[in-house]
This record gives C-alpha cells, sequence and structure tokens, in this order.
C-alpha cells in the first residue's frame, strides 16, 4: 500500500476530528438534558417523600390517640373488676367474722351456763 502524503493524512485526521467534535456536542447535548430530567425526578422524589411523611406522622398520631383512648377505658374495666372483687372479698370477710362471732357469743353462753358447748366437743377431763 503506498504511503499517504501529510496533507492526505493531515486532511484525513481533520474528517476524524470533525466528527469526534459533532459526536462530542451530541454526548454533552444528552447528557444536560439527563442532568435536567434528573434534578426534576429527585425533586419528584423528595415531594412525594414528604407527603409520604407527612401522611405518616398522620396516620401515627391518630393511632396514638386511639391507643391512648383504649388503654384509658382498658384501665377503667379493670379498676373496676378489682374494686368488685375486693368489695365481693370485703363482703365475704365480714360474714366469715359475723359467723365466728356468733359463734364466739354461744360458746360463751354455753360456758356460762355450764351446758356443753354447740360445737359437740367435750371438756377435757381432769385426771
Amino acid at each position: 500500500m503506498p504511503q499517504a502524503t501529510l496533507t492526505q493524512r493531515v486532511g484525513s485526521l481533520e474528517a476524524g476530528m470533525d466528527d469526534v467534535e459533532s459526536r462530542l456536542a451530541t454526548v454533552a447535548t444528552e447528557l444536560k438534558a439527563f442532568r435536567i430530567e434528573a434534578r426534576q425526578e429527585f425533586a419528584a422524589v423528595r415531594t412525594e417523600i414528604g407527603t409520604l411523611g407527612e401522611t405518616f406522622r398522620t396516620e401515627i398520631a391518630t393511632l396514638g390517640a386511639t391507643l391512648r383512648t383504649e388503654i384509658t377505658a382498658s384501665g377503667e374495666r379493670v379498676r373496676e373488676e378489682l374494686r368488685q372483687e375486693i368489695q365481693d372479698g370485703n363482703d365475704e370477710s365480714r360474714r366469715f367474722a359475723r359467723v365466728l362471732h356468733e359463734d364466739l357469743v354461744e360458746r360463751i353462753t354455753a360456758i356460762g351456763d355450764g351446758s356443753r358447748p354447740p360445737s359437740g366437743r367435750r371438756r377435757p377431763r381432769k385426771v
């Protein structure tokens, strides 16, 4: 293959450079368009995240209020159940104390009369 002259070689290089410059300009334009599009998309994502954050905060506040109401109602119910159980235990203790008192009064009366106690127990004999 014959060797190209210097002029032909420079001409070939210049033609190649024109192609490189046009391709570089195309890439620069595409890059600029990409940057604009990316900026818009990121702005949209930030806006959406902000909206979701507000929605999330509102839902959490609502759920917190609901939970506080349920806990308060549950606490009141437990308090009432405990009060009732304590009252029932108190009444039962009073009934038992009354029975014991009446039994004691009968025994004292029986001892004073000299008769046998109503429980059926005998007095121990003195030996």
